[in-house]
């Protein structure tokens, strides 16, 4: 009897381990298709010209929040730079933001934004020397959710009553460069 039951275990056990293995095959396939329906490109990011960007609750280098909102009233545009400290990337463009920041002359409010700790970005921004404000993003998560920012460097410039004049993936270029400061300079008459 002991027999008996020694080889029907062993029958109950080829049978689970085939049920597992054509489970896993099963699953396996499925992901496969999940994987192949979502794996095009990526989606694109939501701050693109003619969107509205009304604000968002980012924090100072001290970890304090700092709401950056924009209205009809402010007056001013902006340019955000998000980024984090440890693309190479964003680094090798940090010199193509502070020429930028140099070419705007204040005609523009230029902001940093990281996705890093404010104690690493205050070091990053000291090493740096970025010589304009940086703020970072409490949630960086679900800012990225939110804003469906995949990658950076992300540039975005921002008319004062918060409607996306233009955004750059990528470093920018210099002719990206020249195109944001000459609609600062039709728009300040120069």
């Amino acid at each position: 009897m002991s027999k008996l039951n020694s080889s029907s275990y062993g029958i109950a056990l080829h049978l689970l381990l085939v049920a597992l293995a054509v489970a896993t095959f099963l699953l396996a396939r499925e992901n496969r298709q999940f994987h192949a329906a979502f794996s095009g490109e990526p989606p694109e990011p939501l701050l693109v010209a003619g969107a509205r960007f009304s604000g968002y609750q980012f924090s100072d280098l001290d970890g304090e929040p700092q709401r950056l909102e924009f209205s009809d009233a402010s007056g001013r545009d902006h340019v955000l730079f998000f980024f984090t400290t440890t693309c190479p990337v964003c680094a090798e463009t940090q010199p193509v933001w502070k020429a930028l920041y140099e070419s705007l002359n204040g005609e523009a409010e230029i902001l940093a934004v990281s996705f890093d700790p404010p104690e690493v970005t205050r070091a990053y921004k000291d090493r740096m020397e970025l010589p304009f404000p940086v703020l970072v993003v409490p949630n960086p998560n679900a800012f990225a959710e939110q804003f469906r920012l995949t990658a950076v460097p992300f540039t975005v410039q921002i008319a004062s009553d918060g409607e996306v004049r233009n955004s750059w993936l990528g470093p920018l270029s210099d002719e990206d460069v020249r195109n944001i400061v000459s609609v600062f300079s039709i728009a300040s008459g120069g």
